[in-house]
């Protein structure tokens, strides 16, 4: 009977996700995942939704030459809102032409194209997306139910290092143990640390490009765009939280954190009352002529916001609840750990933050992760030392991490600690023995202290005349200082003189300083005493807090700074006093947001 559905729902963390989406998928239904932490009420809206809402049935997906082994293969009734994630592997580098979206909401036929452009990326922050594909592929393939796919399944789960039906995750505490019982180790292919944004793309439909007009010219739209951006500007700022407070509110308040109870204002800039009245005077009648209007495509672009103060959003304290309430109910939980200490962060309850992260560390005294985070909460607290001392402790654990030996090489060269840069400039170069740039960098550092024994040693261990010969050409050059370019910049100068240390907290939570935190940091001028310049070179979308925090965290002489803000072309200057510990000076809001523009 094709009036009749499937819809399931899993209940609980062991429910069977794969046996549940194949029945919604045949059943022309929905499959609702359990969501951790998911009220019932919230449960029952969305089954609600999902079962009378509006929905496209029988989608078909049509790719473009050049992408191969997609999956999944048959798409599932996708329901209003509803996001599914396609996954293929490109048999070329680069990759045009069409997607077509295919199926049928109620009684009439739905198409969508949409031009794509796809390039091959090597970036190390898009390495994750080979493991995407692979889980993909493997549950698309277990939902076949054919034994002939079992030994492919298997290879697969091996070589990317995921987990399958048919496969298990064996962790071994050193080599000695795998050789009684003849274990293999495979090797881990992906090297992916969460440190940076994933390089993507965003394809339009094309009748959405092409079904708008405008009056306005190219001009008027660039002076609405950055006007409202300009002029909105300290506003929200003046908000208040009107409305009972949760408990995260109230410590917020506490800890003289300003809460802002509608980030709705943070993230749609507002037209100026002068563009307002130019758009609406200049408005007229569209007909159908292509005379009456222009053609217009829509575009997606970034636009910033920079606000007064330091707002924690209501959207974050409920979540601080929310993830509260979810450790209290799994305290042994990892992520649920991790959750609640990015959220206080993003709030600037570091306080709680570090309490929370000494809980975590208690049950697992050896977790990179909670490592970084309580040095980054130190770091924001003044102080300094130990925050790096924790963050060097790292090296310990990852040895072979290359991203983070790279991490810590740069800090402390900010530091003017070139010693101890050398140290990590020296590791990258036994690790990775085929990087010129690396290898010529050790060979440089070590003939600065005098060691010209050990620089002789790591160009001997070049395989080729021809790669020592490079090496040299290079080690001979004067490193070059560190660009200072990038889409979001602070540069901060201050009286009178004392050490201080600027941050930038990322959606995420995370703390960007001169000892790093993203691999897209820039910094500058970080052992100055006066002046320091900290930014990003991409600003992805999302909320960023500003902070200067003092290396002696005791003292109570007051401290009077300026600090100069450009993000995306929008610039401003903030007026600091820092009289205790750590100050929030701004934020920053980054979105995306859709652009008519002439076609």
């Amino acid at each position: 009977d094709p009036r009749v559905t499937i819809t399931t729902i899993g209940v609980g963390y062991d429910a069977d996700a794969l046996a549940l989406t194949s029945l919604a998928r045949a059943g022309r239904g929905h499959y609702l995942p359990y969501i951790p932490g998911q009220r019932a009420s919230d449960a029952a809206l969305t089954a609600l939704e999902t079962t009378y809402g509006a929905a496209l049935e029988y989608p078909t997906l049509e790719m473009p030459d050049g992408i191969e082994q997609i999956a999944p293969q048959q798409l599932p009734t996708i329901r209003a809102g509803q996001e599914i994630m396609i996954v293929g592997r490109l048999s070329k580098k680069q990759v045009n032409g069409t997607v077509i979206l295919s199926g049928s909401i109620g009684n009439h036929r739905f198409n969508r194209r949409y031009p794509v452009s796809i390039t091959a990326s090597s970036s190390p922050a898009n390495a994750i997306v080979s493991n995407w594909w692979a889980s993909t592929y493997i549950d698309d393939l277990q939902l076949s139910g054919s034994a002939e796919v079992f030994a492919r399944i298997i290879a697969l789960s091996r070589a990317y290092g995921v987990m399958s039906r048919y496969t298990s995750l064996l962790v071994l505490e050193n080599e000695a143990i795998f050789q009684p019982f003849g274990v293999k180790q495979a090797p881990n292919p992906l090297q992916w640390t969460g440190a940076d944004e994933l390089e993507t793309e965003q394809a339009n439909a094309e009748d959405d490009a092409e079904s708008a007009f405008s009056t306005l010219t190219a001009a008027e739209a660039e002076a609405v765009l950055a006007g409202g951006a300009s002029d909105s500007i300290l506003q929200g700022g003046e908000r208040t939280r009107k409305k009972g407070e949760s408990k995260t509110a109230s410590e917020a308040r506490s800890l003289g954190v300003s809460v802002d109870s509608d980030f709705g204002d943070e993230s749609a800039p507002a037209e100026t009352a002068d563009a307002k009245q130019k758009t609406v005077g200049q408005g007229k009648r569209v007909g159908r002529g292509r005379e009456s209007g222009r053609w217009m495509k829509k575009i997606w672009v970034r636009e910033a916001l920079i606000l007064k103060a330091a707002h924690a959003s209501s959207d974050d304290l409920y979540q601080a609840d929310e993830a509260t309430e979810a450790l209290d109910q799994k305290p042994d939980s990892r992520d649920r750990y991790r959750e609640l200490v990015r959220v206080l962060c993003r709030i600037g309850n570091l306080e709680r933050a570090r309490s929370t992260v000494e809980q975590w560390l208690e049950r697992d005294r050896l977790d990179p992760e909670a490592i970084v985070y309580l040095s980054n909460v130190m770091g924001r607290q003044g102080l300094r030392d130990d925050a790096l001392r924790y963050l060097s402790g790292i090296v310990d654990l990852l040895p072979d991490d290359t991203v983070f030996h790279e991490r810590m090489a740069g800090a402390f060269e900010r530091a003017e600690m070139f010693d101890n840069a050398c140290a990590h400039r020296v590791a990258l170069a036994e690790m990775v023995p085929g990087d010129i740039n690396a290898v010529a960098a050790a060979v440089r550092c070590e003939r600065a202290f005098g060691r010209d024994q050990q620089a002789i040693g790591l160009l001997n261990a070049l395989p080729k005349q021809t790669l020592r010969q490079e090496v040299e050409e290079k080690a001979a050059q004067t490193a070059e200082p560190e660009p200072m370019k990038g889409e979001l910049l602070l540069s901060a100068s201050w009286k009178p003189k004392e050490d201080i240390d600027l941050s930038l907290i990322t959606p995420q939570g995370a703390r960007v300083s001169w000892m790093g935190g993203r691999s897209t940091a820039v910094s500058a001028k970080a052992s100055a005493l006066d002046q320091e310049i900290l930014g990003l070179e991409r600003a992805s979308a999302g909320r960023y807090m500003l902070e200067a925090s003092r290396i002696k965290p005791n003292a109570v002489s007051p401290i009077n700074g300026i600090m100069k803000v450009e993000v995306l072309g929008i610039k401003h200057e903030f007026n600091f006093s820092l009289s205790s510990e750590r100050t929030p000076v701004g934020r920053i809001v980054v979105r995306r947001r859709a652009r008519l523009v002439p076609r």
